[in-house]
Parts: structure tokens; sequence; C-alpha cells
């Protein structure tokens, strides 16, 4: 299945942050998700997969199961606990990480900022700050100075515009502020917060790779037959998907990045709304009161791939998976393995395939009740049992193809719809 795939090409799985470290108490989720239904089931963060003391074990089932890249999410809070001070421990225990998984053969992706902030940055009014891209740039630098030549690959803010999204135009996620002016603003500095970091970047490691790393998913009309609800879609799709990397390539001074990162989950079903107002007249499907509904979409995965490459960067998928039952998590890890066969195949110049995610986790808004990891984690012991997908994962990467009876096995689903 995989023998025309380039021997570089990054095969590996996402650690993000705060899901799966634990024991996250300097950032604005802690306090927001004591609120009664912020949280599905009411969970609580806790030591979530323990991976901050774990990381070692981690990164040798990893290799062991034939990866050989993570993308690797750091906690601005954890570093920069107080708007004055650095937390030495932390980086020094950032670089044994970054360390531990070169050795292990892993190469590292570092993403320095997603979703969550630190307390003090959100008490200051946070990303709405005019000073913000300026104090971004300060702890991107401190990062650099301890960890710069431990990663060739930087991702200064992870999904920049879904986090406006779910924030600033739905209010699914802190500070929950349902306000257009708002979001704009916000997105205005985090795109003069990416501009800061690539300079800063680029300034301690001139050869280093800056990435910009972006949501993509499919917006469509929930009722096609209704020309504002396909409008909608169309102003979605636009925004979510496009409009940072467009102001980013707008700037002709210089290139402000270097390869462009996606993450995946499928399709959305949008609808124009009256009532949605301070939401743009969006209204997307949801499974519950803070979670978007998203539908598997490997054609649409496919057509977005494809459109990217107008802006002739390489491209890396950063995160791309299912949450589901088993034979559900299976189909999607088999479908998008086989998109990105077929995209190597027509030329496109794609670089990895990250699966969404190592381990099971603390999923945001939807606690412990959404498990998205090729491995299950005992609430408990902490122990890493791998899950049907991951069995299979490790069968393609260290074979290159899946073999019947191991589809038979875990994915009967696929057997027979073949």
């Amino acid at each position: 299945m995989l023998d025309s795939v380039p021997e570089n090409f990054l095969w590996g799985a996402v650690i993000d942050g705060r899901t799966v470290n634990g024991d996250s108490i300097h950032d604005d989720w802690i306090h927001w998700e004591q609120r009664l239904g912020a949280i599905t089931h009411a969970d609580h963060l806790g030591k979530a997969a323990d991976h901050w003391n774990l990381y070692r074990e981690d990164f040798r089932v990893a290799r062991d199961f034939g990866m050989n890249a993570m993308l690797i999410v750091l906690e601005w809070s954890r570093i920069q606990p107080d708007h004055d001070r650095f937390d030495e421990k932390a980086l020094k225990h950032y670089t044994k990480m970054l360390e531990s998984a070169r050795e292990h053969g892993i190469t590292p992706i570092v993403a320095l900022q997603h979703v969550a902030i630190p307390n003090w940055f959100s008490e200051s009014r946070g990303w709405k700050r005019s000073t913000a891209p300026e104090r971004f740039a300060e702890y991107v630098r401190e990062v650099m100075n301890t960890l710069g030549h431990l990663c060739d690959h930087w991702i200064p803010i992870l999904e920049p515009m879904h986090y406006s999204l779910r924030a600033y135009r739905l209010g699914h996620w802190p500070p929950t502020q349902r306000n257009l002016q708002r979001a704009r603003r916000i997105e205005l500095n985090l795109i003069k917060a990416h501009h800061a970091a690539h300079d800063t970047i680029k300034e301690a490691q001139p050869k280093t790779q800056v990435g910009v790393g972006i949501r993509i998913a499919q917006y469509r009309p929930r009722n096609p037959y209704r020309a504002w609800d396909a409008r909608a879609a169309e102003r979605e799709a636009s925004r979510n998907n496009y409009r940072f990397l467009n102001a980013l390539n707008s700037h002709t001074e210089q290139s402000l990045f270097d390869f462009v990162g996606v993450t995946h989950v499928g399709s959305y079903n949008v609808q124009w709304s009256w009532r949605a107002m301070r939401r743009v007249f969006v209204r997307y499907d949801q499974t519950g009161p803070r979670t978007l509904r998203a539908t598997p979409d490997i054609p649409g995965f496919k057509s977005l791939l494809g459109d990217l490459s107008k802006f002739e960067r390489p491209l890396y998928v950063l995160g791309a998976g299912a949450r589901g039952d088993d034979a559900e998590q299976c189909t999607r890890l088999l479908n998008n393995v086989e998109a990105i066969y077929a995209m190597l195949a027509h030329g496109l110049d794609l670089r990895s395939y990250l699966q969404y995610a190592l381990l099971d986790g603390f999923e945001w808004e939807q606690g412990y009740h959404s498990r998205h990891g090729l491995f299950h984690v005992d609430a408990e012991r902490f122990a890493r049992t791998p899950k049907p997908a991951a069995l299979i994962y490790k069968e393609l990467l260290q074979s290159g193809h899946v073999r019947a009876a191991t589809l038979k096995q875990f994915c009967p689903e696929r057997v027979d719809a073949s």
C-alpha cells in the first residue's frame, strides 16, 4: 500500500499538551472547567494521561509501533506561569522531553500555542489586547533560547481560526464571548502574533522551518437548496480555511511560513439563521450544547489538500482522526491513509501524516467523554493499552500494508464493504 511513499515521509501522532499532560493549573481553562455545564459529565482535568511524567514510555511505544514523528504542543502557561516569570524547571523538562523524542527516533514538530492561554494573559484581556503579539513573542524568544536547537519545524499558533470560532463566534470556549467585533480583533492579533513569532524563531534559528497550522473542513449547507445556507457555508469555508493563510501570504516583503500544517476532522453542516446575529448569522449542527458535529468526509479532505497546494508550500497533515468505537476509528484511519497515498500519487508535496491522537485525554469541552487516542489510558494506573486502530497502524507502518486477517479481526465492516 505504501511502497511508493517517500522514505523520509513522517508518520506519527499528536501529543496535544494540556489534554494529556495533566495538572495544568496556570491557564484559563482550570477555572472555566469548574463552571456548571462547561465540560461534558462535569469532568475535571486531573492528571489526564500523565504524559508529563510518562513521556519516555510514550515515545518508546510510538517508536515500537513504527512511528517516526510527533506533533508536540507546548503549554505556554507552564513555561510562563506569571507575566514576569519563566519557569526554568518547565523549560528543562521540555528539554528532556524533546531530547527523549529524538533519542527514540521521533522527529518533533512543535506547536508553541494551542487554545489554552496563561491566566495572567487572560486576565489582561488575552488576545484582544493590542500588546498581545509582543507578549507572545517574549514567550517564543525564551522557548527558542532553550529549545530552539532541538526542533527543525515550529508552528507558532495551532488552529488560530478554530480558536476564534469556538471562543468568540460560538462562545463554546473561554472567555465565551459571542462578539463579532472582538473575534475580528483577536484574529488580527493572532496574525500579528504569528508574524512576530516567525521573526523571533528565524532570528534564533535561521535555518529552521516555521509553519502555519490550520484546521480545515468542508462547510456544507444544511439545506443545499436554500441559497442563504449555501452562502453561509461558503463564507465559513473562506473564513476558517483560508483567511489566516491569505493574510500571511499577502505579506510581500518576506515569506511568513515555510510549510502549511493542517488538521482535519471531517465536514460541518451550517445554516443561515436570523437568531444567530451575534454569531454572524450562522448555526452549526451540534451533538451537544458545546460540541460541533463533524461528519467523515474523505473526498472533502482530498479536495482541500489539493486546494492548499496553491500556496506552493509543503503540506504536513498534523492531525486527522475520529472519536467513536474501535471499528469507526479503524475505518477512518485506513481511509485517511488511503487519501494520503492517493494525493502523493497525484504529485502533491505531502510530508507527513499524524493521527489524532496518540493517547486518550481530556478533549476540551468534551472532557473524558470523547476518546480519540490510539492508546487507551487507564484512569488510575495510567497504563497504555493499544486499541485496534493502533495495531492496524503498526502493521501498516512496519510492513507497508494491512493483512486481510487483521482487517477481518479489527475492521470487519471494511472487509464486508469490499
